[in-house]
């Protein structure tokens, strides 16, 4: 059961969720973000400790999209090498 105050996070979140243009709808993290914040439980940073971080990309004009990933380098010398 979810108390009155959880009820009125749990409201809050949904609302501010959907209205993301960002998130299409309400899955995976996005949802466990929602359970830890109605029950004020700590959440860590998903993206600690990748090296590479997933991203969408949408042109309204066109109405297309695209899946983006970067490589997050803490030291970028010559010689270093990865694939894209």
């Amino acid at each position: 059961m979810l108390t009155e105050n959880e009820v009125e996070r749990l409201r809050k979140a949904i609302i501010a969720t959907v209205a993301s243009p960002v998130i299409g709808s309400i899955e995976d993290y996005a949802w466990e973000a929602i359970f830890h914040y109605v029950k004020d439980i700590p959440l860590s940073d998903p993206a600690l400790g990748r090296s590479k971080l997933l991203y969408d990309a949408v042109d309204i004009t066109t109405q297309t999209g695209w899946s983006l990933k970067s490589l997050q380098l803490n030291n970028f010398t010559p010689g270093n090498t990865f694939f894209l």
